[in-house]
């Protein structure tokens, strides 16, 4: 998989996403071992710089389909990483990183206790809204949380284009439905401030019962 990184036909994907792994950087300077979560790994153009920079230390989760995490992770270790954690599901229709999360959300240990999510998954409100307050319960208080493609829309991609009307109408294809959710769930939930416009918030206040 990261032999595509900067190969023909990859460009566009090729690219890291520089202020989740700049926040990483940060998040160093005062945690030791940190744990982060990844949702939607491309062809690990943003998972490469990250372990690279944790270079053995923590844990980065990644979730996406079986055969994508599976890959990247053989890929890391092969590069010497291998505290790469994988988290697949299959292609079924009622399938997705949700499950994982759920199976993630029964053990305790996991709970607030992850330093930064990156979500850069389905791109529809039905996967990444119900992903982000998933989410919630996974990230510490101080944690942050960002997202890709604010602007994005099915409309403009060629992606699933030839079986699109399969799963969604015309007007969740014309939607800018990250945006959707982050206007509406992310930016007005009370226990996160913006960091990054659109993009990037900060916990400020836990959602756990004590």
């Amino acid at each position: 998989m990261l032999e595509k990184i900067g190969a023909e036909g990859y460009h566009t994907i090729s690219r890291p996403d520089t202020e989740v792994v700049s926040v990483l950087k940060n998040i160093m300077a005062s945690v030791e071992n940190p744990r982060v979560g990844e949702f939607g790994v491309g062809i690990g153009a943003t998972t490469l710089p990250m372990a690279r920079l944790l270079d053995g230390k923590g844990e980065i989760h990644v979730f996406d389909f079986h055969a994508s995490v599976e890959e990247l992770v053989a890929d890391l270790k092969n590069a010497g990483y291998r505290n790469i954690v994988p988290h697949g599901n299959t292609n079924r229709y009622w399938d997705s990183y949700h499950w994982s999360l759920a199976m993630m959300l029964k053990e305790p240990a996991n709970l607030e206790s992850f330093d930064l999510i990156y979500i850069d998954g389905a791109h529809t409100y039905l996967h990444d809204a119900l992903a982000f307050f998933m989410c919630d319960r996974l990230l510490k208080v101080g944690g942050h949380i960002y997202f890709d493609d604010y602007v994005w829309r099915y409309a403009d991609s060629r992606y699933m284009k030839d079986v699109r009307n399969q799963y969604m109408t015309k007007e969740q294809e014309e939607a800018y439905q990250i945006k959707m959710f982050i206007d509406d769930l992310v930016q007005t939930h009370a226990g996160y401030e913006c960091v990054l416009e659109n993009n990037g918030f900060k916990k400020i206040l836990t959602t756990q019962k004590t």
